[in-house]
């Protein structure tokens, strides 16, 4: 049902870390890792994983990219009814994308989006929540967002335009 793309480059200490949250999602069918060029033991532990996860796929772009353009191709191998992005460096809480495909379906909607923590180098888990338990406020004023968003389709193409 879901398809999980993460890019990645040179970040293998912190794929290794965050990797077994995502594959501890429900729904999931693939987890597709794209290598932007690494040069550190990323492909290795990869490969090395997949002999046990047989829903993860490996693919290695031949010179770099950037996170974009590995996100695209991620999402072109995908063959799952919803795609998640996901990062090298984020963690997903138990229960996050069963609790995001609910609200999909749930609302009949098209996107979600949750809260994530970004875990930074040498940061554990705990720290990470601590750290961000410490901002104050809504990180995002859904009114105005919700309030001034509006899709226009020009000739077949889709754009989007925020009022002030």
């Amino acid at each position: 049902m879901i398809s999980i793309v993460i890019p990645t480059k040179n970040r293998c200490e912190t794929l290794m870390k965050v990797l077994p949250s995502y594959l501890n999602q429900k729904n999931v069918i693939e987890v597709i890792i794209v290598d932007d060029g690494s040069s550190d033991d990323t492909e290795k532990y990869v490969k090395k994983i997949i002999q046990s996860e047989n829903i993860i796929h490996y693919f290695k772009n031949a010179i770099n990219k950037g996170s974009p353009a590995s996100r695209n191709i991620g999402y072109k191998l995908a063959i799952g009814d919803y795609i998640y992005f996901g990062e090298d460096d984020l963690e997903l809480a138990e229960g996050y994308l069963d609790t995001l495909l609910n609200h999909l379906i749930r609302n009949r909607v098209d996107i979600a989006a949750g809260r994530r923590i970004w875990m930074q180098a040498g940061e554990t888990k705990v720290n990470a929540e601590h750290r961000t338990a410490l901002l104050k406020g809504n990180p995002i004023d859904y009114k105005y967002i919700l309030s001034n968003f509006e899709i226009k389709l020009i000739q077949g193409t889709s754009s989007s335009k925020m009022d002030k």
